[in-house]
């Protein structure tokens, strides 16, 4: 009995232990990173009401000084704007071909309010962030 006791003590730690390794390997995500509601703009008054899940073609991330941009979704091209809110100005803008995933170093940027803004021809998603 002590014997089977004793293996089973030891197979949970070993499997214990290999879960939390796993997930430690797998954790993309830093402690300082913040995810970028990114809600659909522009819908279509009188169009089709979803009653369904529907997955978020495109998700961003901001940690510190750099935006992260993962699409969820195979697009032919989209293009991404963000703009200082205070000043209405444009710190960057781009057109990307076959988007998977896209950072953007806005290291040089001052604190304050930012909109992100995602157009493809089938999607039209934005966010705010702050750094």
């Amino acid at each position: 009995m002590k014997k089977l006791l004793f293996a089973f003590f030891v197979l949970t730690v070993v499997l214990g232990s290999i879960s939390l390794q796993a997930q430690d390997r797998f954790s993309f995500a830093d402690d300082d990173e913040r995810e970028i509601p990114l809600d659909p703009v522009g819908s279509k008054e009188g169009g089709p009401i979803a009653r369904s899940i529907i997955i978020q073609p495109a998700s961003a991330y901001v940690n510190s000084d750099i935006v992260t941009v993962v699409f969820n979704k195979d697009l032919p091209s989209a293009s991404i704007t963000i703009t200082n809110v205070s000043t209405g100005a444009v710190v960057y803008s781009e057109i990307y071909s076959m988007p998977t995933l896209i950072t953007i170093n806005v290291s040089a940027e001052n604190s304050g309010e930012y909109q992100i803004e995602i157009v493809s021809d089938e999607i039209r998603l934005s966010g705010y962030f702050t750094l």
